[in-house]
């Protein structure tokens, strides 16, 4: 996924989803909440997988999670 010019990671923080989608880090915490982002932990911390970001910024109506969910 490209944001900005540049192609992003696979794998992002929950600050950089936020700014990905122009939102706070309480709507993106919401949002794996609700299963609205497809996540998975690395070392103890959360990662958003960047394809769900992708999905949601395409305004996608369909929730793409694939297989891998994560939880807070």
């Amino acid at each position: 996924m490209i944001y900005d010019g540049v192609e992003l990671p696979k794998l992002l923080t929950i600050d950089e989803a936020a700014e990905v989608l122009g939102v706070d880090c309480k709507k993106i915490g919401k949002m794996i909440k609700t299963r609205r982002l497809a996540t998975m932990r690395v070392n103890g911390e959360i990662r958003i997988i960047s394809e769900s970001i992708e999905d949601r910024r395409k305004g996608s109506p369909q929730d793409h999670l694939g297989t891998v969910r994560g939880r807070l």
